[in-house]
């Protein structure tokens, strides 16, 4: 600071009533500033209160990396499980934690599926936002599936449900299904049904979020939106599809 002090005294040498706030004013000022800076970040930090000032949450993106060949098979299932909850608690502050597109593909409600993901939500304190396939819980021809993204607390409860709303022909539904009784190429007897869009909150946070699955972010007009109107855009794909690319296994 004092070479600084120097360097402005040597250029405004023509206001000689300014040189002696440039050597002694300026370092006092810069010195306070700098000083005021880091107690505040210190501050910020100890007590937290950047979670208020800055709205920052920390985000775990979760990617196992599992074959498409194990994805649906349900004697892989409880593997697949333990280690997304495995990478879920590798240490570090989290707030809300990621899964990819049908990473769960048994029903959360299902007992065991349900207290194993408890535990690990209580154990880091955390909001889980998983996709997975989930039912209208009707039978016959009532019934519906969804692909879906959903969020869980630590208590349990639910914080929202999104259905996908542009679905894959041929692989989440067969178009003109009357006229070509073809079967789709993805695993499962039923079509998906599609849901109507919109904007999800995680209160906990004060986050509006625009949830978008796979093969949604292609469509622009869908995809766009205002950034008054959200805080966060999630799109989870399964790219497992695409095998031994970077998408699937990252350096």
């Amino acid at each position: 600071m004092y070479w600084i002090s120097i360097g402005v005294s040597v250029y405004i040498e023509e206001f000689w009533w300014a040189i002696p706030f440039a050597l002694f004013g300026l370092p006092i000022i810069l010195a306070f500033f700098i000083g005021a800076t880091c107690d505040f970040a210190f501050l910020a930090k100890k007590y937290n209160y950047y979670q208020f000032i800055f709205c920052i949450s920390w985000i775990r993106l979760v990617q196992p990396s599992i074959p498409q060949s194990a994805k649906w098979d349900i004697e892989e299932f409880w593997r697949n499980l333990d280690l997304h909850i495995n990478l879920s608690e590798k240490p570090g502050e989290v707030d809300l934690i990621i899964w990819s597109e049908a990473a769960l593909v048994v029903p959360y409600v299902y007992e065991p599926v349900k207290i194993k993901i408890l535990n690990m939500l209580q154990n880091k304190d955390a909001i889980l936002i998983t996709g997975g396939v989930t039912e209208n819980g009707k039978v016959n021809q009532e019934g519906e599936i969804y692909t879906s993204l959903y969020a869980l607390t630590p208590e349990g409860e639910q914080l929202f449900e999104y259905h996908k709303s542009h679905l894959v022909p041929f692989g989440e539904y067969m178009p003109l299904k009357k006229l070509l009784p073809l079967k789709k190429l993805t695993p499962g007897i039923m079509d998906y049904t599609p849901g109507d869009g919109g904007l999800v909150k995680v209160d906990r946070h004060n986050l509006t979020i625009k949830p978008l699955i796979c093969y949604e972010s292609i469509f622009p007009n869908f995809v766009r939106t205002t950034n008054e109107a959200l805080d966060l855009i999630i799109n989870v794909t399964n790219d497992a599809w695409y095998e031994q690319l970077i998408t699937v296994y990252p350096p």
